[in-house]
């Protein structure tokens, strides 16, 4: 095994990307696990979204998931600017360096740094713990308080004999030890789709109180057919709110009604209705709210595609004074290799649409992210922006030799980007298909019983960003990029 590093400088004002703000249009809650293993999120200081990949290429591998690449490309480091609205300009003002992985190349820690009189000073280190499966287990970062470093805060979660997650236990330091405050309790029924979630969190007198829980319902395809949100008020459980799915014959998340609990009673609130082409890409929603005793439209989604499945343009109307009026729309654009190499995000002032978020992406190694940033614009002055970031990676390459480079396999991912759920459709049968954050990472892990040749992946219960989709089909693996918003 051997590291090779190297460095990309690249110029900060080129490029500008920023997290998705879309309007309250479409799904509220996140419907079905399917067989996917979540592992949940931990801190990352930029909240950016990088992944390793080793582009259309296919390697040959051994055994199953979890597995180390032949090849991969892993973040080295990496440097975060802020546009300085009144000097027009970029400034650095933090990085992350040094960072430690395992032989198999799960990240076990690493050095944030911020700007301090040009100078950089270190501000925190993060450290994980893995398990045998290459599974995050623990986040502890500490605070470098000047001459020492001292515990902030930890993360704590346990998995299932299939390695779904059962609970996060998050702590604070209290200068002699540590103070448990939230902790997140997950249930699944036989086939590992989820029927709750229970959030306790702390007083002010440093106990524990249930909080609020999820309960959900699955079909026998095992998709979320509903959820019920109850807070714990009064030591009983209290309903809040209620979600009914729906799915069409092909299995596409069709729509869902929206409940209150208002006077000891369920009170229908709104009803979301999807509409997919051929290729079981999302097309239309349409989102209608319950007045007196009829449906009354409220906004609708139109979304389109280009010939490889990627989406773009998504536009949002909606019904005012008994008329469709323009409000939101974002158009996409991508280079050769289907990587989204931008995000353009418009909204409608009554007369002229208004540019107020650019988001653009830069790519090398065969597709691997090595540059994003974002801008956020004043909606009465486009030429004005607001706040800006802006992460720039300077990478590594991690090389372990498991087998020789085959030819790749008709494999199609769609849609992309993706709001909810994603299509993996493959001329070899797919085995199982695992889901990698920035630092490379596993948050997702599905595991099929039968091999299958097309297969539909839930992101839902994660963040907006970019991922790594790893796909194990005919013996060999294939990594593509994924953008969920």
């Amino acid at each position: 095994m051997k590291l090779i590093l190297f460095a990309f400088f690249l110029i900060p004002s080129f490029f500008v990307f920023g997290q998705n703000h879309r309007p309250l249009v479409g799904v509220k809650t996140r419907p079905g696990l399917e067989k996917q293993t979540h592992s949940p999120f931990f801190h990352h200081p930029f909240n950016k979204y990088i992944t390793s990949d080793v582009g259309n290429e296919s390697l040959t591998l051994s055994t199953h998931p979890p597995m180390t690449l032949s090849v991969e490309h892993l973040v080295d480091s990496a440097y975060r600017y802020l546009w300085d609205t009144t000097a027009n300009g970029w400034i650095l003002v933090a990085r992350e360096r040094d960072y430690v992985r395992n032989p198999q190349g799960a990240l076990l820690g690493y050095l944030l740094q911020k700007q301090a009189g040009n100078q950089w000073a270190d501000s925190a280190r993060l450290s994980y713990t893995v398990n045998d499966h290459q599974i995050y287990t623990s986040e502890t970062k500490e605070l470098w308080s000047g001459n020492s470093w001292t515990n902030d805060s930890r993360v704590t979660i346990t998995y299932n004999n299939d390695d779904y997650w059962l609970s996060q236990t998050v702590e604070s330091w209290n200068g002699t030890g540590w103070d448990t405050t939230d902790v997140t309790l997950v249930t699944y029924d036989a086939y590992n789709a989820e029927t709750s979630r229970k959030s306790l969190t702390s007083t002010l007198t440093g106990t524990l109180e249930i909080y609020d829980q999820d309960l959900y319902t699955n079909n026998p395809d095992h998709k979320r057919t509903s959820a019920i949100k109850q807070y714990w008020e009064n030591n009983a459980w209290e309903n809040n709110d209620k979600d009914t799915l729906l799915y069409d014959g092909q299995g596409n998340y069709s729509g869902q009604t929206q409940f209150f609990w208002i006077s000891n009673a369920w009170q229908t609130s709104r009803q979301y209705v999807n509409t997919y082409n051929n290729n079981h890409l999302l097309i239309n929603t349409l989102v209608t709210k319950w007045q007196g005793n009829q449906w009354v439209p409220e906004s609708k989604d139109t979304l389109t595609y280009d010939a490889a499945g990627n989406r773009t343009a998504r536009n949002t109307d909606r019904y005012v004074a008994g008329v469709w009026q323009n409000y939101f729309r974002r158009p996409y654009t991508y280079d050769l290799n289907n990587n989204v190499t931008s995000f353009y995000t418009y909204r409608w002032n009554g007369t002229r649409w208004l540019y107020v978020l650019s988001d653009n992406f830069r790519y090398a190694f065969d597709s691997l992210e090595v540059d994003e940033g974002f801008k956020f614009y004043n909606f009465d002055d486009a030429n004005k922006a607001n706040y800006s970031d802006s992460v720039h990676y300077f990478l590594g390459t991690f090389t372990e030799t498991l087998g020789s480079k085959t030819p790749a396999a008709d494999l199609t991912l769609y849609p992309n980007p993706v709001s909810d759920r994603f299509h993996i459709r493959s001329a070899i049968a797919i085995s199982g298909v695992e889901i990698l954050d920035l630092l490379g990472r596993r948050v997702l892990s599905i595991s099929e019983s039968q091999p299958i040749n097309e297969t539909a992946i839930n992101l839902s219960m994660l963040p907006k960003g970019i991922y790594s989709a790893r796909i194990w089909a005919g013996g060999r693996l294939f990594t593509r990029q994924v953008v969920r918003e």
